[in-house]
């Protein structure tokens, strides 16, 4: 996903990164939840989200999915497709 869904910013591995979070706050981004918060408060929240949340890497994903015998396909292109986006 090009969106973290919860934050509502863009590029979910980069969550991970305070100074990348503050950032977003600073700027004004905030979930509809968030609205009333300030950018520290923001921060905050982002923060304590992200130390709950686990987002592997696809490398990873298709390693498990490996070892469980599966198999998995990753769909972002057609997801953009279908959002209208170029792919």
């Amino acid at each position: 996903m090009l969106m973290e869904g919860h934050l509502f910013v863009p590029f979910p591995v980069l969550c991970y990164y305070k100074p990348y979070l503050a950032m977003w706050a600073i700027l004004g981004r905030r979930s509809p939840d968030q609205r009333a918060l300030t950018w520290r408060q923001t921060l905050a929240s982002n923060v304590e989200f992200m130390g709950k949340v686990n987002y592997p890497r696809k490398t990873r994903l298709r390693r498990y999915a490996a070892k469980a015998g599966v198999e998995i396909a990753f769909l972002e292109k057609q997801e953009l497709l279908l959002r209208g986006g170029s792919g």
